[in-house]
């Protein structure tokens, strides 16, 4: 109980000390939007890259905070922004009901009967509907709970999401993975760190936050591999090792049906951490990563998997 008080202060120390984004990126478009969905009103943060009038068949990318956090936390942890005014896409920053998702664990939204997969829903059509989507180019990323989201969006939301990226996150095991079934294929990406505390790699039984039980990062795997019928040929690499950071990491790519991949990033030692974003709380969250920048990487893999 006490790990998990602390954990919220230093979350909400994220928000509060980190409120320094630069909201004067240059020809962009930066707002606070809602929509009403199941009757509730939803927040979230709309950022549209310079030129967007001009654009057509622009993609959207979701970017999810974890428990506790908010959109604004979030921006400045992993700003997506200077991405999305070089390769045009729509970035939207999200807000949970209390602070966190109805991933399918017993979180606050949870409990609250919280419909978080038609929010998202309600809000691609909202989007589509004012904007020159690519409705082919549609994806999630997010850490911890918006990590769990983004699996279940992945899961229950596969007519509508291209690919997604969970970071620090499985899937919840006893809901959402034995009822994950799709459409079409999903692309998949996973990073984890094997010394995660918050959400352990092995599974089973979360004893931090909200609780509840988890797959663990090889049956998340091989879970979207069943889902895509996943080749048994994956490309195996070890990423150099370029940062002194006690972490190393495992690049595992799995090539599926209809140019779909399934990808795992297995951060040796890494804590509960977004590799290549601001450190400063490894202390309690573990080892952050400088081997790679998760950002890009995401979107270097939401971007090969953009159709017109």
């Amino acid at each position: 109980m006490m790990k998990n008080i602390i954990l919220i202060i230093i979350f909400s120390f994220i928000v509060l000390s980190c409120n320094k984004t630069d909201d004067t990126i240059e020809g962009s478009e930066k707002t606070n939007e809602t929509i009403s969905v199941n009757g509730r009103q939803r927040e979230y943060i709309q950022f549209l890259p310079e030129g967007y009038e001009d654009e057509n068949n622009m993609p959207i990318v979701f970017v999810l905070h974890g428990g506790t956090g908010s959109p604004e936390g979030m921006l400045d942890y992993v700003d997506y922004r200077a991405l999305a005014n070089s390769n045009k896409f729509v970035l939207i920053y999200p807000k949970g009901i209390q602070k966190n998702w109805n991933d399918g664990r017993p979180t606050d939204a949870n409990q609250l009967g919280v419909d978080d997969v038609n929010f998202f829903r309600k809000l691609i059509e909202k989007l589509v509907g004012n904007y020159n989507i690519n409705q082919a180019a549609i994806f999630v990323t997010g850490i911890s709970n918006g990590g769990f989201m983004a699996s279940r969006l992945g899961c229950e939301l596969s007519d509508k999401i291209k690919a997604f990226a969970a970071v620090a996150a499985t899937i919840e095991a006893n809901n959402v993975a034995p009822n994950c079934s799709t459409n079409q294929p999903v692309s998949a990406l996973y990073i984890h760190g094997t010394a995660d505390e918050f959400v352990p790699f092995n599974g089973g039984e979360m004893t931090e936050g909200d609780g509840g039980f988890i797959t663990s990062h090889w049956e998340a795997i091989a879970k979207w591999n069943d889902t895509n019928n996943s080749s048994n040929n994956p490309i195996i690499t070890n990423l150099p090792d370029i940062a002194n950071d006690d972490t190393t990491i495992i690049e595992t790519i799995y090539q599926g049906d209809n140019n779909s991949e399934v990808i795992s990033y297995v951060v040796e030692n890494g804590g509960h951490t977004w590799p290549g974003a601001a450190g400063g709380l490894d202390f309690f969250l573990g080892n952050t990563s400088e081997d790679m920048d998760a950002k890009l990487v995401i979107w270097e893999f939401f971007k090969r998997h953009i159709q017109d």
